[in-house]
């Protein structure tokens, strides 16, 4: 006894079998390995307006999205991804950013603040980065550790911590800030109420441009590059059966009749 598959039959699992290989050429799949992750560009869509550098929902070109774990599928005929390696920071290393797409930076400035809560606290996208609303070097860096930095949103830089050897102290000139007081011509750095320097990661605090007033003591040093200029000072050595005598430069004018200056004073 035999059995003949009706044609129509035939004819309906070969229109199946064509869509089941045609979804499977569509369809692309990805999984990252260790230390790396996907980007992606959109094949299809609106071009770019000039300046922009990444793609919005509905407009050409690579997208502000990452995958960094387990299993992706996507239509290639509208996605393609590329793979990216993590950057590792070493403990003694920073990581300096450059945002490549934002505003002009403000008249004056040379760095991009970042963005922050109203109590300071800095804002950091879905990489875990920090953001500016403006293009260029951001005025923080990246501590040791592992980041994925999309490679077409910003430009990563590894460089040494600064040190201050034995014997010597660290002078620190801010790049970037406000303009000095009228007659100062040193940094004030920033004071909590009992007077104590405020530090970040060893550094004095200063809002304003120029030589801060306060020096680094021997250490290693997490200085930003673009936000100071830092240089290495031999340390003045008081000799045995002698003394220091020390003349302040800046700070108000010693009153009329006063030989010595107090704390805040200019003078002896």
């Amino acid at each position: 006894m035999s059995f003949r598959i009706p044609d129509s039959m035939l004819l309906g699992s070969l229109v199946v079998a064509v869509v089941l290989i045609g979804c499977l050429f569509m369809v692309g799949w990805l999984s990252p390995g260790k230390d790396e992750f996907y980007i992606f560009r959109n094949m299809t869509g609106r071009d770019l307006p000039p300046g922009q550098i990444l793609a919005a929902e509905g407009q050409k070109g690579v997208t502000r999205d990452i995958h960094a774990q387990g299993w992706y599928f996507y239509n290639r005929f509208t996605r393609s991804a590329e793979a990216s390696k993590v950057t590792e920071v070493g403990t003694d290393q920073i990581c300096i950013l450059k945002q490549e797409s934002g505003d002009p930076l403000p008249e004056g400035r040379i760095l991009a603040p970042v963005q922050r809560q109203p109590d300071g606290t800095i804002i950091k996208n879905a990489m875990g980065l920090p953001e500016s609303q403006f293009k260029g070097e951001l005025d923080e860096y990246l501590g040791p550790g592992k980041y994925r930095i999309h490679p077409y949103m910003y430009k990563a830089k590894l460089v040494p911590w600064s040190q201050v050897g034995a014997g010597q102290v660290g002078v620190l000139t801010k790049l970037d800030g406000l303009p000095l007081p009228a007659g100062e011509f040193i940094a004030p750095v920033k004071r909590d109420q009992q007077g104590n320097v405020l530090l970040k990661d060893g550094i004095p605090q200063s809002e304003y441009k120029g030589i801060l007033e306060e020096v680094l003591k021997p250490g290693n040093y997490r200085v930003h590059p673009g936000l100071y200029k830092f240089e290495t000072v031999p340390a003045v050595k008081v000799e045995a059966g002698l003394v220091g005598v020390v003349t302040a430069r800046t700070g108000m004018p010693t009153p009329a009749g006063q030989l010595l200056a107090q704390e805040g004073q200019r003078g002896v």
